[in-house]
């Protein structure tokens, strides 16, 4: 799998899930920047991806994040 293929859907998700990408502007004009939740996201990055989301797609399946738990690496923490 690759972010090239993952289907965006235009906004902000209704709430922000571990393994989510996200489209957030970039610095400069024009450009966007992708933000990948997770575990350890802070307050502050969580809402200013909220604010500024031009789209998200889930990048990680939930199985994974569930074989990782299961292997000992927090990844599904609730964000």
């Amino acid at each position: 799998m690759s972010l090239l293929n993952l289907k965006f859907t235009p906004g902000a998700p209704a709430q922000l899930l571990p393994g989510m990408a996200v489209r957030v502007p970039g610095a400069n004009p024009g450009e966007t920047c992708m933000v990948l939740v997770g575990t350890f996201t802070s307050v502050a990055d969580k809402k200013f991806v909220m604010e500024n989301a031009i789209g998200y797609a889930q990048a990680i399946e939930g199985y994974v994040l569930d074989w990782l738990n299961n292997m000992g690496v927090p990844a599904k923490a609730v964000v």
